[in-house]
């Protein structure tokens, strides 16, 4: 049964029968594959165009876009991962070298763990770390 628009009828029962029938209907409407037929370029500034046709349940389309213009661009396109793999990488290795140069350097140096029995060198000794834990952070 090929598909009704005016069926179901408004208010009217509902019927599997006649449900099912329609989705047949609009599955047979549904073209089997989609084909490219061509696609031509036009001049700039010229206006883009499509065309569909359906021939034994395949769509076919052909389209006419116009060339870029000489030196002009465009929005910036879609990222593909080898792009963004690049520059996750070369983030990396910029980060690497701020970090390089960062007060994660100081970890390295131990603080003054002596006990002084002069009390002057005792108060160094403890600015000492004192500077040592600041720049930790």
């Amino acid at each position: 049964m090929p598909f009704d628009p005016a069926k179901p009828a408004a208010n009217a029962p509902n019927s599997s029968a006649e449900m099912r029938a329609q989705l047949t209907g609009l599955h047979a409407l549904i073209p089997s594959s989609v084909i490219v037929d061509g696609v031509t370029t036009l001049a700039p500034g010229s206006s883009a165009t499509a065309t569909a046709t359906l021939t034994g349940g395949v769509l076919h389309f052909t389209f006419a876009l116009p060339a870029g213009t000489e030196g002009a661009t465009g929005p910036p396109g879609e990222v593909s991962f080898a792009q963004l793999d690049s520059a996750l990488a070369a983030l990396a290795q910029s980060v690497q070298a701020v970090e390089a140069g960062s007060s994660a350097n100081t970890n390295a140096v131990a603080d003054l763990s002596i006990v002084s029995g002069d009390a002057v060198l005792q108060v160094l000794i403890a600015k000492v770390n004192e500077l040592i834990i600041a720049l930790r952070r």
